[in-house]
């Protein structure tokens, strides 16, 4: 039997109490929603407008609904039988950029499709091939991955929309000051404090943003004027 691994605050077969499931639902939907930035980023990139925005952001939502669903479902060898939730990773991020610019959103969807397809069948003789694959190989491609959103990352983090464009001193005391209370908080907190890191950091996050400057007041009611529920537009 495994050994339960010290500062674990629930072991594998431990449910928490549903308060607890509902206040990490929220968070994890939150982290989840935050990872739309990329197709937003990946549109505009190409100067696509609020229209062609809006469209990428509802398919990819729809996209990622369906992957989950699949992913969860088990079915003559399709699927992992786990809610793995899909979301947008940064994996194809540089690759998509490229193939947008050379033949727009199309191509870009193709792409998507072929990778997609490539990994699927991939996954099935992947198993066999785990000596090729050993810890340090995995962990340098995961690597990788991340520094590929590195340039975007900190230029958000510094302000930056533009190359040559100034740091704004504010987009970067706002990021730090955020960024210290997620870690903070998950480094020194105590008990389940620890559990809802990325929420406080994230609502205290935009809470420096308001009393920045950097979110407005009318921009705040925009967002709350929305409806809850909608029907997706692609047009």
């Amino acid at each position: 039997m495994a050994k339960r691994p010290g500062g674990l605050i629930y072991w594998v077969d431990e449910k928490p109490p549903g308060f607890e499931l509902a206040v990490l639902a929220v968070q994890h939907i939150f982290l989840m929603s935050s990872t739309l930035v990329l197709p937003v980023v990946l549109v505009t990139e190409i100067g696509g407008g609020f229209d062609q925005v809006r469209a990428v952001v509802a398919l990819t939502m729809i996209a990622c609904g369906l992957g989950t669903m699949v992913q969860a479902m088990r079915w003559h060898g399709i699927g992992s039988g786990f809610l793995c939730p899909n979301l947008c990773g940064p994996n194809f991020f540089g690759a998509s950029v490229e193939a947008a610019w050379l033949g727009g959103l199309p191509l870009m969807r193709g792409m998507t499709i072929a990778a997609g397809l490539v990994e699927a069948l991939f996954a099935r003789v992947v198993h066999r091939l785990g000596f090729l694959f050993p810890p340090e190989i995995t962990g340098l491609v995961v690597l990788m991955v991340a520094a590929g959103i590195v340039p975007l990352g900190a230029s958000k983090f510094l302000g930056i929309n533009y190359p040559g464009e100034p740091i704004r001193g504010t987009n970067l005391l706002a990021a730090t000051l955020t960024l210290l209370v997620m870690v903070g908080i998950n480094v020194w907190g105590k008990g389940k404090l620890k559990l809802y890191g990325v929420l406080i950091g994230m609502a205290f996050g935009y809470l420096i943003c308001f009393l920045l400057g950097l979110i407005s007041s009318v921009q705040f009611h925009d967002v709350m004027a929305v409806g809850w529920v909608a029907v997706p537009q692609f047009d």
